[in-house]
């Protein structure tokens, strides 16, 4: 159980309450910043424990912060740093996956960020995963190596295989969802087509994708969404000569859907 507190930053804008990473996307939005003028006085800036792993009920109130910068920390702890709003919501999305995989299976984590699935499922099973990882974003990997010392997680392409070894499960939770990469060619399906490849090729027993849905995310311009349908027809005409089969799972949530590729 860790000692320290860490600090996540909300902002609220005339009423509207945002993560620092909602509120990113939308400054950067031309149409949002030509329809506000943001005062100071509409800009509140609020402070609160989001600990990892939680604390107790009774642990102490943080401070009030007068600097709305971001914490220090924030790269280390925060769920927004990785794409979540929270952490209910990021650790519920990992516990539907989780129910796929063997005591001995081993894991690659296709865009792992701070490894935080590994961090996860070491608390909740009481025991490590064997588990790698691999994302391309250098301050992330840093992040988690200064978190989970023990993890095994490296920055690079996910694509460029000669980096890792095969492993039981391949997964990709939420990565493909937004690209960080600096290839201008290839298109975002083509992208997504080479990166299934990839992980299948790299399975033992399957690979495990979630993906944003286009049921109640078509209008968010910041991320990639997929329509469930098309997208598991599509999968499956990649790995028909590779004799795979594939199931759609899109209970967990109307916003996201998984696909479960077997070999």
């Amino acid at each position: 159980m860790r000692e320290k507190n860490h600090v996540i930053v909300d902002v609220e804008i005339k009423g509207e309450q945002m993560g620092v990473k909602n509120l990113i996307k939308k400054m950067i939005d031309p149409d949002f910043a030509k329809e506000i003028d943001i005062q100071e006085e509409d800009l509140q800036v609020e402070a609160y424990n989001e600990n990892f792993p939680p604390e107790e009920d009774n642990a102490a109130e943080l401070p009030e912060m007068d600097n709305p910068a971001l914490p220090e920390d924030y790269l280390e702890y925060a769920p927004e740093a990785v794409g979540y709003g929270n952490r209910e919501q990021q650790f519920g999305i990992y516990s539907t996956i989780a129910p796929y995989f063997g005591d001995d299976d081993t894991i690659m984590d296709f865009g792992c960020g701070r490894g935080d699935f590994y961090a996860w499922y070491t608390q909740t099973y009481n025991k490590e995963p064997n588990y790698r990882g691999i994302d391309l974003s250098e301050p992330l990997i840093e992040a988690g190596l200064k978190v989970y010392p023990n993890a095994q997680i490296i920055c690079g392409d996910w694509n460029d295989t000669a980096q890792y070894d095969m492993a039981d499960w391949c997964i990709n939770v939420g990565s493909l969802n937004m690209r960080y990469d600096a290839d201008t060619v290839t298109s975002d399906m083509e992208y997504f087509d080479k990166t299934v490849l990839t992980m299948f090729d790299k399975c033992e027993k399957g690979v495990i994708l979630l993906l944003a849905s286009d049921l109640i995310n078509d209008d968010v311009e910041a991320i990639s969404v997929f329509n469930a349908g098309d997208t598991l027809n599509r999968v499956l005409k990649l790995v028909a000569d590779k004799k795979g089969y594939v199931a759609l799972d899109h209970s967990f949530a109307d916003g996201m859907f998984s696909l479960i590729i077997y070999k």
